[in-house]
């Protein structure tokens, strides 16, 4: 059902696509299409589960990774993009995801947004 994931997580909507986060701190985007753009990490649904979050999975029909939409997952240690259809990574994507030290970025990758990977401390980011 809409909404609901495995493992007691919980999870939702972004733009075209759906995601969610279970109980072991995998956050997966899935659907068709593009993640919705945010201005800050405050307008993030799941801002409040940014901690929770250790590896991120963007699904094979994803097209975009939205701007600010894991901004400060410092416990993110993986990105998992199943895909080469991957247009866009945001700008702050993944901005101070200290943990995270490699990403493979799809072929098919036509831009990364500013700061994508940067991190507020020398040295820390990709």
């Amino acid at each position: 059902a809409e909404g609901q994931t495995a493992e007691a997580g919980i999870g939702g909507t972004t733009g075209d696509v759906t995601w969610s986060l279970g109980a072991n701190g995998v956050f997966t985007v899935s659907g068709e299409g593009a993640m919705e753009d945010y201005c800050s990490v405050d307008d993030v649904p799941w801002k409040d589960n940014i901690a929770s979050i250790k590896s991120v999975v963007i699904d094979e029909d994803v097209t975009r990774v939205s701007d600010y939409g894991f901004y400060g997952c410092t416990n993110l240690t993986s990105v998992t993009f199943e895909n080469d259809r991957l247009y866009r990574i945001g700008e702050y994507s993944f901005y101070n995801s200290e943990s995270l030290k490699t990403v493979s970025i799809p072929e098919g990758t036509r831009v990364i947004g500013y700061n994508a990977f940067g991190c507020d401390e020398e040295g820390k980011g990709l």
